[in-house]
């Protein structure tokens, strides 16, 4: 999933702060609205309907996203 390497999308299920849990995220590839889960490595959680930009992935199944 390196296409969506620094897309924005929107929390759907709160990320919890400093990488202590995963949190789901919608964001757009083309046409294709996509969920995946996500971690952060922010020091806030970061609440549903949050802006964020993605900013590496892992095993092309796991995000980690940063405030927009």
């Amino acid at each position: 999933m390196i296409e969506a390497l620094f897309a924005t999308g929107a929390v759907y299920l709160t990320i919890p702060p400093n990488k202590s849990g995963r949190g789901k995220v919608h964001f757009q590839v083309g046409k294709s609205l996509r969920e995946m889960d996500a971690l952060t490595e922010h020091i806030n959680a970061m609440p549903n309907g949050a802006s964020v930009t993605i900013v590496d992935v892992l095993d092309n199944d796991l995000l980690i996203v940063e405030p927009s």
